[in-house]
């Protein structure tokens, strides 16, 4: 199990949707194949943008949340 690789970084150029669409699926099943699956959101959270690569580090560091008690 341990030579799984990760996907390739999300591509931000092209058809975006597509791309995007693409990414989650992959990204879905590699963390059911490393077992990640249930571990916690912020640990999935940190797996997800260290393979998703620099460019989208830097657009989720533009995004602002706003959270609901």
């Amino acid at each position: 199990m341990n030579n799984i690789q990760p996907p390739p970084n999300l591509n931000l150029t092209g058809n975006l949707q597509e791309n995007w669409k693409r990414f989650k699926q992959r990204f879905e099943l590699y963390l059911q194949a490393i077992e990640a699956d249930e571990k916690s959101d912020e640990w999935k959270i940190a797996l997800f943008l260290t393979v998703a690569g620099p460019e989208s580090i830097k657009v989720f560091n533009t995004l602002t949340f706003s959270y609901n008690s």
